[in-house]
């Protein structure tokens, strides 16, 4: 009976922490394509899975072929559609976070040891210092800043995340059943939903240092035996052949087709994020200090000072109680961290979402220490009559922790609220429409190119209207794919540095079609003249 309760009140947690954080989510979800939250990149990730294309590095397949389900949903453009699934999944990681977090606290021992009176209700006490201590640290999760700024937009980050949250957890059920030495396919799975993930996003691979650290140092022997590496490595590899889309859809040329992988120079070009590598540990050491001094600022606008105070205790106490697990997170926190503030764009704050989710259990982990120590503070005795009103307080102690993540829901609601925000969509639309017929629209700021390649490709508006990237166009594969999109025009090919490929472009089609930059060009503006007609900028002939 005692059991049937118990799974009914976790079923009762995991239903509940999807539903909430995901009403919260739809509430606050961009109603299109969206600039803000770094979220540039979503149009190219939308027209990209709408058309079944390759967006840019890494072509994340994974994501591409699930957000292609979600277009055929029957609500809202396809934009919405898309920036659905990340709230989709950003509340289906919430649970999961809660799974974790419980399943490590079953890992080590209660803080406290047993009343000394009373000791059904202290088990009891136990069991509700766990179920309030990790749906705290899930909810904490769920509302802090940085990651609810990705649930409402079209971005690859919640994906990540519930793929982080599945591998922690996985493991820590492992640990916690010792699956490992009684049956390894569990660890096969893990291996294959490893592989898998890396068609979503790279950034998994910062998982591995600290993943072979907790395996090897729990079953070393085990998993240096041949026939158990060779089976796990065929899991791993079967997940990561979702990578296979990149090729047999680049060899029918769709649309957008970021470097032509269905070729060995261009799937390697792609998957290996070749340019992006100029980004990699490149922050110019001056500003490392800045960065570095960021992080705990950054850290604490997550989870407000009491979920630091929380954490720290957590840290401490789980340090002393299972080491190899902690070692396991905090290795991969301090992984992620480095990458984050060593990479060189303005956007790289999103790598530390892992890092979050992982201080999140830390969190919970506090919660259920102090939990623990007021348990013991408050002995459960019935013999003086005082079980019923200590009871009572335990309880009430315990629901103030669940208060604590709506403290980061009301502080950030407005700042991450979404749902009114038409800039980017009304940019695109109005853009297009405005052309002339047959224009050429040549773009620069990736926000302006990913918003036309959003309804050009994916909405289909204007398909007389021929889109261009001037940076794209120094690349072989590009011209190629936009010769065969656009034959009446023509694309030639870079003839010297004194003329980029952009002005090439346009100086051999001025005078027999419109053309418009989105952007200022100070080398067309020194041969052309160049007048700006709303939102862009037309460009005519002498």
């Amino acid at each position: 009976m005692r059991k049937t309760i118990r799974g009914r009140l976790t079923v009762g947690a995991l239903v509940s922490l999807f539903l909430f954080p995901f009403s919260i989510y739809l509430a606050t979800l961009a109603p299109s394509i969206t600039w803000r939250h770094d979220g540039a990149d979503g149009g190219d990730l939308i027209a990209a899975a709408y058309t079944l294309g390759i967006p840019h590095p890494t072509g994340y397949p994974l994501y591409v072929l699930l957000a292609k389900l979600f277009t055929c949903l029957p609500w809202g453009d396809i934009a919405y559609r898309v920036n659905l699934m990340s709230a989709f999944f950003a509340a289906t990681t919430v649970p999961l976070v809660y799974l974790a977090s419980s399943t490590l606290l079953a890992l080590t021992p209660p803080l406290s040891s047993p009343p000394r009176a009373g000791g059904t209700e202290g088990k009891r006490s136990d069991g509700i210092a766990a179920l309030v201590a990790s749906m705290t640290a899930a909810l904490a999760f769920a509302f802090s800043r940085v990651f609810w700024s990705q649930t409402v937009i079209a971005e690859v980050y919640t994906l990540n995340a519930f793929f982080v949250a599945l591998m922690i957890y996985l493991l820590a059920h492992c640990a916690r059943t010792r699956t490992f030495s009684s049956d390894p396919r569990l660890f096969y799975s893990l291996a294959f939903f490893y592989g898998l993930s890396l068609g979503n996003h790279l950034s998994m691979l910062l998982l591995l240092p600290a993943g072979l650290f907790l395996v090897l140092r729990d079953e070393f022997r085990r998993f240096l035996k041949p026939k158990t590496l060779a089976t796990a490595s065929t899991f791993f590899w079967l997940g990561l052949l979702v990578y296979l889309y990149l090729p047999l859809r680049a060899a029918q040329h769709p649309p957008i087709n970021w470097g032509d992988p269905h070729t060995g120079p261009g799937f390697t070009w792609l998957v290996s994020a070749r340019l992006y590598r100029q980004f990699v540990f490149a922050l110019p050491w001056e500003y490392i200090p800045g960065r570095v001094s960021a992080w705990p600022i950054l850290l604490v606008q997550q989870f407000g000072w009491w979920g630091l105070f929380l954490m720290l205790i957590g840290l401490w106490f789980w340090w002393n109680e299972d080491r190899a697990f902690c070692g396991f997170l905090a290795i991969f926190v301090v992984i992620s961290s480095i990458y984050a503030i060593g990479y060189n764009t303005t956007d790289s704050y999103v790598y530390l979402i892992p890092s979050f989710l992982v201080m999140a259990l830390w969190l919970g982990k506090g919660v259920h220490c102090v939990l623990a120590a007021l348990r013991e503070f408050l002995p459960f005795d019935y013999t003086q009559g005082r079980g019923e009103r200590v009871r009572t307080v335990f309880l009430l102690s315990s629901c103030a922790f669940l208060l604590l993540p709506f403290f980061s829901l009301v502080g950030n609601y407005e700042a991450l609220d979404l749902s009114s925000d038409q800039t980017a969509s009304e940019y695109g639309a109005e853009v297009l429409r405005a052309l002339p017929v047959n224009a050429i629209v040549v773009a620069n700021a990736d926000a302006h190119t990913f918003a036309l390649w959003y309804f050009h490709y994916a909405e289909e508006v204007r398909p007389d209207v021929a889109v261009f990237n001037a940076t794209l166009l120094q690349f072989d594969w590009y011209r190629e794919n936009v010769r065969r999109l656009y034959p009446h025009l023509i694309v030639p090919d870079p003839g010297g540095e004194l003329m980029s490929p952009a002005m090439a472009l346009i100086d051999s089609n001025i005078g027999s079609y419109p053309i418009y930059l989105t952007d200022p060009n100070a080398q067309v503006e020194a041969h052309y003249q160049v007048s700006r007609q709303g939102s862009v900028y037309q460009v005519m002939p002498d």
